[in-house]
């Protein structure tokens, strides 16, 4: 390696990688090694290709060139896939195998970080299963070596100071232009993973090499070289100055606080390009003085990060599908013992790839024919394999559909249940988990007005019973997934209709990024007119990660909760809505299929005290709001007992969501009793208050429902309801009150 300190370098960069996905919520900056890859692939591109050739890069240079990369990097990523698909097929549960195929053949191909954004992925969606999706920046390599030579042809006309100074400054400028624009126009995937986004990191490692080039030609001059500047150019490469920006860096990406991500990569990009100008000349005379491997940097050097160096491309590949693995047969994966254990499993299985495959694939002497006819049959048989592989769990047995429709309501019964849940063999589990995911909470026929709008994430319902209430449950996917709580709460003879109107993802406050189809909610609320809206949805991102300001009245999330309640207010007599959603942290209900199918018995319970501490902003927001028509809903209770919460029913074998925030029809009957009470409450009042009207008629002159759930709302009231549920006795609290009230 003509330089050694620059295994060191990536030894830094895999081991960042490979914490961060470990511990995202540590090591926040981790994710900034992939970035040191993308500055360190520009050098040695240019390093390999430009340095030695009198001429320059030509176009008879451009096909070993490919070449070369394609046997550098092609064969393990396909023998990776490969073991990947053979893992999940036969030891593990294929919980979307078109998805999984897709994933396959985009990896193959060094095409994911197209197909994330064509098939509208989500690099930080926790709640998907990608067993690939770290082949994203393989797929940005691989682009970039494609169109590198063409690059380099340009290059090659033009004295190294134009270069340096104007024409890689261009393209730098231009990428980061294009990414920026990309993130502002919400197109956030696409910044993070397309080649013309991360350009500008290929180009600040290319810059290093004509840093150094420059360098060269200024020196050459004898008297520059005597001067105070050519001093100071000439003293760069020493290894002090390499060891300080390698300190800086490795505080950067292990400092455990989330940075900016914008400044942090370009700083990051600066860093590495600057350690990579300051090495150390290699001569000749280095060579036939010391080991070809020696360094003067103390911390480059080190045999612990040249070791994960050497090793780090077979480390990176094996990585994910070890962690994948650890997560599902662990009973609790968050301990911090079992991540220790996956991280020393992940370093030791890509060491021994590294050593036991990847080495001698790349040191086996053939022609080029002979290898192109290899890799070429390696395609064609895995491609086969993938295409000729069969979903056994494609569709759900009736069976599964009919425990999962008719059992549900008996969740509730505390003395059955057990027995029933325990009916349930690990096979069985295991379809049922993979039905309540793929099923998502599509319970009733979409409504007319919903298919009328013509959009795929805009969903609806619609109800009739024998009662006078016109209602509507409206909000983002939460608000289906409630509807079938609320319908068996009020029985048909309490409503006339019972209307459901959502809009997928959506946020229903005017003024935030998610917001652009609240207009859609405001036109079904006019339509439907209802007597009693139910507001139930999730608060997106875009909200909660908005930090509080005071005064609280000008808090942007105040202001915009304010204006929707206000609207919806002036359309109905009351509005229930709940002052914060569900959130079950580190559970997927992929992971607990496949877990169910080796039997593993995961626990993913967690304190009640978590709720706090994730709501704590939005809650301190609700103090703020005005809304005397208003009545916050807590459905927390219904998962949780003695201050923990689980996702799953009492026997650990059913799910209760579907995903970390959305329950399932289990988990949508188990909070039936918590809106039957609030309405039972509700209609007694209602009765009181018209009974008095009866016996004092100079007392008021209206005893019209509307006037009824008017003049509930004067009265602050929490109504305590013990009853038995899956989860033993647990005590439910309502809060009948103004929003204007203290939660809970």
């Amino acid at each position: 390696m003509k330089y050694p300190e620059l295994q060191g370098l990536r030894g830094i960069a895999i081991l960042a990688v490979v914490l961060y996905h470990l511990w995202p919520k540590v090591f926040w900056n981790g994710y900034l090694g992939v970035d040191m890859f993308f500055v360190l692939s520009g050098f040695l591109m240019a390093e390999t290709n430009l340095k030695d050739k009198s001429n320059g890069f030509t176009i008879v240079d451009i096909l070993p060139f490919w070449y070369r990369r394609i046997r550098r990097i092609a064969p393990l990523a396909v023998l990776i896939v490969f073991a990947t698909w053979i893992i999940v097929i036969y030891k593990l549960t294929v919980t979307n195998l078109l998805d999984f195929t897709r994933e396959a053949i985009c990896a193959l191909s060094f095409s994911s970080n197209v197909c994330n954004i064509y098939y509208a992925k989500n690099y930080f969606d926790l709640n998907s299963i990608e067993y690939f999706k770290h082949y994203w920046s393989l797929s940005v390599e691989m682009q970039f070596y494609l169109i590198v030579p063409g690059l380099f042809l340009v290059l090659k006309h033009f004295p190294t100071k134009w270069i340096l100074f104007g024409i890689l400054p261009f393209f730098i400028v231009a990428s980061v232009v294009f990414q920026t624009m990309l993130f502002m126009t919400l197109h956030s995937e696409a910044a993070f993973s397309l080649l013309p986004s991360r350009l500008w990191q290929f180009c600040g490692g290319i810059c290093a090499f004509y840093a150094r080039r420059f360098g060269d030609e200024m020196l050459a001059d004898a008297d520059f070289a005597k001067s105070l500047l050519g001093r100071m150019m000439a003293s760069i490469h020493y290894w002090v100055v390499t060891d300080i920006f390698t300190v800086a860096l490795i505080a950067l990406l292990f400092v455990p606080v989330l940075l900016n991500a914008g400044w942090m990569m370009a700083v990051t990009v600066i860093l590495a390009a600057a350690i990579i100008t300051s090495l150390e000349k290699h001569t000749e005379k280095n060579k036939n003085d010391n080991d070809e491997n020696a360094s003067n940097t103390w911390i480059l050097s080190n045999q612990l990060f040249l070791i994960l160096g050497n090793a780090s491309y077979a480390i990176y590949v094996v990585h994910w599908i070890v962690q994948h693995v650890f997560s599902i047969m662990s009973i609790d994966f968050e301990l911090f013992q079992m991540k220790l254990y996956c991280f020393y499993t992940s370093i030791a299985i890509g060491i021994l790839v590294h050593y036991a495959t990847e080495k001698p694939l790349l040191s086996t002497k053939q022609s080029k024919s002979t290898f192109c006819i290899a890799i070429c049959g390696t395609y064609a048989a895995i491609l086969l394999l993938i295409l000729t592989t069969h979903d056994q769990n494609q569709f759900a047995p009736t069976y599964i559909k009919d425990f999962y429709n008719q059992q549900a309501p008996g969740i509730l019964n505390t003395s059955t249940w057990p027995s029933v849940a325990s009916s349930l063999n690990s096979g069985r589990a295991t379809k049922l988990a993979l039905y309540s995911g793929r099923h998502n909470c599509r319970f009733y026929n979409k409504s007319d007005y919903a298919k009328s709008l013509n959009d795929d994430i805009i969903f609806g319902a619609e109800l009739r019973g024998n009662g006078n209430l016109s209602m509507l449950v409206i909000g983002n996917s939460h608000a289906e997934c409630a509807l079938p709580a609320i319908n068996a709460a009020l029985g048909p003879n309490r409503y006339k209709e019972l209307n459901m109107f959502g809009v997928g993802a959506l946020t229903p406050f005017p003024g935030f990024r998610y917001a652009a189809k609240l207009h859609f909610l405001m036109d079904a609320v006019d339509h439907y007119d209802p007597d009693v809206i139910i507001f139930v949805f999730k608060y997106q991102d875009d909200v909660m990660n908005v930090p509080l300001s005071y005064p609280l009245t000008e808090d942007p999330v105040v202001k915009g909760i304010q204006a929707t309640l206000d609207f919806l207010s002036n359309r109905s007599e009351m509005v229930f809505i709940n002052g914060d959603h569900f959130q079950m942290p580190n559970f997927n209900i992929w992971k607990f299929a496949q877990a169910a199918s080796l039997q593993v018995t995961k626990d993913y319970s967690f304190e009640q005290k978590y709720r706090n501490k994730i709501f704590n902003d939005l809650h301190t927001r609700w103090h703020a709001i005005r809304c005397p028509k208003c009545v916050i809903l807590n459905m927390w209770p219904a998962f949780c007992s003695n201050q923990q919460c689980s996702p799953l029913d009492v026997t650990q074998t059913v799910p209760l969501f579907w995903d970390d925030n959305h329950v399932n029809l289990f988990g949508s009957n188990l909070m039936a009793p918590l809106y039957r009470a609030l309405f039972e409450q509700k209609d007694r009042k209602a009765n009181n208050d018209a009974s008095e009207t009866d016996q004092n008629p100079a007392k008021t002159n209206s005893n019209s429902l509307n006037c009824s759930l008017s003049r509930l709302l004067m009265f602050s009231s929490i109504l305590l309801i013990k009853f038995k549920s899956v989860n033993q006795y647990k005590l439910y609290q309502f809060q009948a009150a103004t929003v204007d009230q203290r939660i809970s």
